[in-house]
């Protein structure tokens, strides 16, 4: 009975994938110079109309499933009483019948799903292709210094070109960026993606559910950036940060400085540098203060 239970739950997580992975026109339009994207975008719309199939036979069972409980919810005989015969007999085998392969239905209709999901899935992205994106992603940002707000909002702007891009982020999106940007040392990228996270959520108050998340980063990530700045370190073998103190409630550079940071001799990053830049990412390099 439990399990007969659980079926309007499963409707209902399909539903929801369904309805969150099917995109009107289908179109593939994100990173179309990668084949293998391309390849699991394909996949993906296979997943999708394998579930919309599943929960099409999951109406169907619900319907006969409902038959099978109004059966059970009949009043039981009492196993004491002298009048059940034959034909009360059979009744009660139809209703246990009826329970039973309902159950197993429900069973085989599960291990379909289950064989069907990991076959198309088999090839799909590991959680470590999903960090190296991101990775991608913060080096972009870092290394044309992009807005991480207007990235969210489909506008790349670099020097004096606007592009538009048809892909949008949102909020969580930033927030992931700005926690794998920490994770690396990349400090000031993970003050730019959280400044930018919280900007949108003033736009989408509908996502704003991560102020939590943001305040403790930015916590974090500020008190990292102004103890490397309090050492006049910028570049360490595996940190970076900006060459002053950050504000933790702007996120941004604080009015009030420390008199060093004017005299400190910061490695400069230039963005018109084809030799600095020739790589994707800057040059690391550990520069003190002497």
């Amino acid at each position: 009975m439990a399990k007969i239970k659980l079926l309007p739950v499963v409707l209902l997580l399909l539903t929801v994938i369904i309805s969150v992975n099917a995109v009107p026109s289908f179109d593939f339009h994100m990173f179309e110079n990668f084949g293998l994207n391309e390849v699991n975008f394909r996949r993906e719309l296979d997943l999708v109309n394998h579930l919309k199939d599943y929960r099409k036979r999951l109406v169907e069972l619900r319907s006969r499933t409902r038959q099978a409980l109004a059966i059970a919810r009949k009043p039981k005989l009492n196993k004491n009483s002298s009048d059940i015969g034959p034909i009360e007999g059979m009744k009660i085998l139809k209703r246990r019948v009826w329970i039973r392969a309902a159950v197993q239905q429900m069973q085989q209709h599960h291990g379909d799903l289950i064989l069907k999901v990991e076959n198309i899935t088999a090839e799909f992205p590991i959680s470590y292709d999903f960090n190296g994106a991101q990775k991608g992603i913060i080096v972009l940002q870092g290394t044309f210094g992009l807005d991480p707000l207007k990235m969210a909002n489909g506008r790349i702007k670099y020097r004096n070109k606007s592009f538009a891009v048809k892909s949008k982020m949102s909020v969580e999106d930033l927030v992931d960026l700005a926690k794998e940007s920490f994770d690396i040392g990349w400090y000031d990228n993970c003050i730019e993606f959280l400044r930018g996270a919280r900007d949108l959520a003033k736009e989408r108050p509908d996502e704003d559910d991560h102020a939590e998340a943001i305040d403790q980063l930015a916590k974090a990530v500020v008190a990292a950036n102004n103890e490397m700045v309090k050492r006049k370190t910028r570049l360490s073998q595996d940190k970076k940060v900006f060459p002053y103190m950050i504000d933790e409630k702007l996120l941004k550079k604080k009015k009030t400085q420390p008199k060093f940071v004017k005299n400190v001799n910061w490695y400069e990053r230039k963005s018109d540098d084809p030799i600095e830049f020739a790589s994707g990412s800057i040059n690391m390099e550990v520069n003190r203060f002497n």
